[in-house]
């Protein structure tokens, strides 16, 4: 027989269908109206805790209906009877948020969540905390199933009978918390004699934070490089944020192939610290949510997607995507599902074929650079000044008079006196004849003339050679584009055929993909399991083992505390889920590898088609480039042009002009002169001076006053 049930206002309702059922109650729509849902306790409530729930129906206001399931009317048992439970208003299409924040459950729950996506609801659930706290609500148990999100990031809290509210100076605590949300100043206090703060929800809202943008990971669960066990609750307590700048000082250190503060923005980084740091536990020591509401806000706004994987953003200007990154280190796509989805719903049709053809059309690089010929240009030599010659008659003169002095020479060898003149003399001559010769204007004109057409000439080759240059680049360029264009168009050609050969391999083993499948469906944090709590479950989270396919003996024991027994227990409960599984062969592929192969290749497509698309714009470049640029080349090489043949014909003149020279007949009569002068001066030169005869030899015998001895 159904109970009799009214409302605070006097008002009957009446229990409709189950929705959902927990420890303190169950939860019933309310019959003839479905916006609402009926909280019936199971035990009989104090008189404390009907206190509570009549205050707390006294808060409720619209501004709260905005961000929580705020209870809306006591029910009692019969008109003006006891308080037996709470109607509050319903949360549609809805599930609790930390099926968002763990990659396992998100493919299938939110498949088309980004980063940018909970990065939002994050901020999201700032903001909903903010209005908690500015209306004088505590949550107090703040944690990951009493939050709700939708679809579209809209967040709500739920369980707000349990939060922590105040009447004049009574205070209606929150007795309950969930340990990896509890605050460390309150481990080990009796949660129902303390009033909560909201520094201590600035702390479960630091958490939830973590785990939305750390894809599910605990702040606090993390290697330990001291001695014996860190479980996760001792963590907690003893301040060891485990992606702390300074976490090796703790001790400490993230588990392998997780995201670090690199990947957030500083502030948002700064924030963490500040959340989780020993200091933290000071009255407003922890960030508001007010403050994380801005922060997140701000940090939406920085981030960029990536152009490789449509589904992964990260913080523009940090040098790359992180996401790609974790995913060649072999930390696994956490957004492949959203990946799939906008590849699939940005891909438009294309026809490689047809672009290929228009490719085979395209106008090519010009062969060769051609050097401009100027026809309307007439070239006059300039023309030598006279004086330019004058200095060449008066060499002539001091040769004829240094031929002169030398003739002189010759002729007055007898005379020696004459020749000491004459011989300096055509010295002198010839030495001036050199010098005039040498260092006559004419000479130095021809010179320049000979200098600037060999510059012309130069540079004209090297206007050729650089003209020859950028064509020959510009046709190896061409070409090598029509190379890569070629293999893509190849590569692109054979992917469907390549697809249909990976779908037959993976039917082919369509018995172990769902056995897999099946595995992932079952959750740790779910399943009760000998030794696994949920602290257990969020530190086997945070190595990113989250389901019974998670499992295996090594991945268990590379975690800290995770001994043989736990060990053994983890994979009992393994062995035991695989009894259930059953193979059905009509089903066939998993849909989760029909969409990792359907994402292979349309990245595989989607990489191709951008390549393809790139080096086809490129092409028509490339031949546009080397036209600028020889035509760039073409006004500098007229020019050059003109100047080369002005400095030719500049020459020419010049030695078509030169300085008359002496005539060869007068020359050699002049050299004829000078020698037959010099046969005379040898044939007439005076002979050797007389010898004087010896002086009379005096016979020893004779004295010295001329007498001769006997």
């Amino acid at each position: 027989m159904q109970r009799t049930l009214f409302d605070h206002s006097g008002q009957p309702l009446r229990a409709g269908n189950e929705i959902a059922s927990g420890g303190e109650g169950t939860v019933y729509e309310v019959a003839g109206d479905s916006a609402t849902v009926l909280k019936l306790y199971r035990q009989t409530l104090t008189l404390d805790h009907a206190e509570k729930l009549i205050e707390i129906v006294r808060y409720s206001s619209r501004e709260l209906e905005k961000v929580a399931a705020w209870p809306r009317s006591t029910v009692h048992d019969g008109l003006g009877g006891p308080v037996v439970g709470i109607t509050a208003p319903r949360v549609f299409e809805a599930c609790e948020i930390h099926n968002l924040y763990s990659p396992a459950a998100r493919r299938s729950r939110f498949p088309e969540a980004t980063w940018r996506f909970l990065v939002h609801v994050a901020g999201n659930c700032a903001r909903a905390l903010a209005t908690l706290h500015a209306k004088g609500v505590v949550v107090g148990d703040l944690n990951q199933k009493n939050i709700l999100v939708r679809k579209d990031g809209v967040v709500r809290f739920l369980d707000c009978d349990s939060f922590q509210i105040r009447s004049g100076q009574r205070v209606f605590g929150c007795p309950v918390g969930v340990p990896e949300f509890t605050p460390p100043e309150l481990h080990g206090q009796k949660l129902s004699a303390i009033e909560r703060t909201p520094n201590h929800d600035a702390f479960g809202l630091a958490v939830l934070i973590f785990h939305l943008l750390f894809m599910g990971r605990h702040p606090f669960a993390g290697r330990f490089s001291g001695h014996g066990e860190m479980p996760l609750e001792r963590a907690i307590r003893e301040f060891r944020f485990a992606y702390s700048p300074n976490a090796a000082q703790l001790q400490m250190a993230p588990p392998p192939n997780v995201p670090t503060l690199m990947v957030v923005s500083p502030e948002i980084g700064r924030l963490l610290s500040r959340a989780f740091s020993r200091n933290s536990s000071s009255a407003s020591g922890r960030p508001t949510a007010s403050e994380w509401a801005i922060a997140l806000d701000q940090f939406g706004k920085q981030l960029t997607t990536c152009a490789v994987e449509p589904g992964h953003a990260f913080l523009k200007g940090s040098g790359g995507c992180p996401w790609c990154d974790l995913l060649k280190t072999g930390g696994g796509d956490f957004f492949v599902s959203a990946t799939v989805r906008r590849l699939l719903a940005t891909q438009t049709p294309f026809d490689i074929d047809a672009a290929w053809r228009t490719i085979e059309r395209s106008r090519r690089p010009t062969a060769e650079f051609q050097m401009p010929i100027v026809r309307s240009v007439t070239l006059v030599a300039k023309p030598i000044p006279d004086h330019l010659f004058e200095q060449s008659n008066n060499a002539d003169l001091v040769l004829a008079l240094c031929a002169i002095s030398a003739s002189l020479s010759g002729l007055a060898m007898g005379i020696p006196e004459t020749l000491l003149v004459t011989g300096p003399l055509a010295l002198l001559f010839g030495v001036i004849w050199l010098l005039m010769r040498t260092g006559m204007p004419y000479r130095y004109e021809l010179a320049r003339r000979g200098n600037r057409y060999t510059s012309c000439r130069d540079l004209v080759a090297s206007i050729q050679a650089n003209g020859d240059r950028i064509a020959r680049d510009a046709n190896f360029r061409f070409a090598d584009g029509l190379m890569q264009l070629q293999r893509l168009h190849n590569d692109y050609r054979r992917l469907d055929s390549e697809k249909q050969a990976e779908f037959a391999l993976l039917a082919s083993v369509a018995e172990a993909r769902q056995r897999d499948e099946f595995l992932r469906r079952h959750r740790i944090d779910r399943a009760p399991i000998d030794g696994i709590g949920s602290a257990r479950a969020t530190t086997l989270a945070s190595y990113g083992i989250e389901t019974a396919f998670d499992l295996t003996e090594a991945r268990i024991a590379s975690i800290p505390g995770f001994g043989p027994a736990l060990i053994n227990s983890l994979m009992d409960w393994k062995t035991t889920v695989l009894l259930g599984f059953r193979f059905d062969a009509q089903r066939g592929i998993p849909r989760s590898d029909q969409e990792g192969v359907d994402l292979k290749y349309a990245m595989k497509r989607q990489r191709i088609e951008r390549e393809f698309k790139a080096i086809q714009r490129g092409l028509p470049q490339i031949a546009d480039f080397c036209d600028q640029e020889l035509a760039k080349l073409a006004p500098l090489a007229s020019a050059a042009n003109i100047d080369f043949g002005q400095a030719a014909v500049d020459l020419k003149l010049c030695r078509d002009l030169q300085p008359r020279r002496v005539p060869k007949h007068l020359a050699m009569a002049t050299i004829v002169a000078t020698g037959l002068a010099w046969a005379a001066g040898i044939a007439l030169r005076p002979g050797p001076p007389p010898v004087p005869p010896p002086p009379a030899v005096v016979d020893a015998a004779e004295d010295e006053e001329g007498v001769t001895r006997d």
